[in-house]
């Protein structure tokens, strides 16, 4: 067997989904975050497979800041998806000034045979929005500026109307 990572563009039997990891960050602070790793796993083969998936968190530098191992096994032809929570210690913040970011690599192996190896990046933050408070990232207020306004009116088409525009900010 060849590693993937000597065929650019190919992918094991069984492998990462295409855009097949989805990284939230449910609880953040200080001391460390979790971090939640969806990784769907999507199998050509005719029988069940049973993998070893290795997910690995880098910090901005390059650095293993923490990593989780799972044996999922994918439904023949099909995907499923394999959850785990890793913890980050000490996590630097993604920040609008500070836009630290971390990487997922998650490996998919079968004995010593790596079949796949996926990279995504992300930030480490805390969002929450309400009424009163406005938007905040990581527990500081930061004004959002500016709007997703397209250019056109609808049934009034693309010449400037004044009060249409208005009325959509509105």
């Amino acid at each position: 067997n060849v590693a993937v990572d000597a065929l650019v563009g190919a992918t094991g039997p069984v492998h990462v989904e295409r855009w097949g990891t989805y990284v939230t960050t449910p609880a953040v602070s200080e001391a460390g975050a979790t971090v939640a790793v969806r990784t769907e796993l999507r199998s050509r083969e005719s029988d069940p497979a049973r993998v070893a998936l290795e997910t690995v968190i880098l910090d901005p530098e390059g650095r293993e800041v923490a990593r989780s191992l799972s044996n999922p096994t994918v439904p023949a032809g099909t995907t499923a998806a394999a959850l785990v929570r890793i913890t980050v210690p000490g996590p630097r913040l993604w920040d609008v000034e500070r836009p630290h970011l971390y990487k997922v690599i998650s490996t998919v192996r079968r004995g010593d045979a790596v079949l796949d190896r996926y990279e995504t990046p992300f930030g480490i933050r805390a969002i929450e929005w309400g009424p009163g408070k406005g938007f905040l990232l990581n527990g500081r207020r930061v004004p959002l500026r500016g709007v997703c306004n397209h250019h056109d009116l609808g049934a009034l088409g693309a010449a400037v109307n004044r009060r249409a525009i208005e009325r959509q900010l509105e």
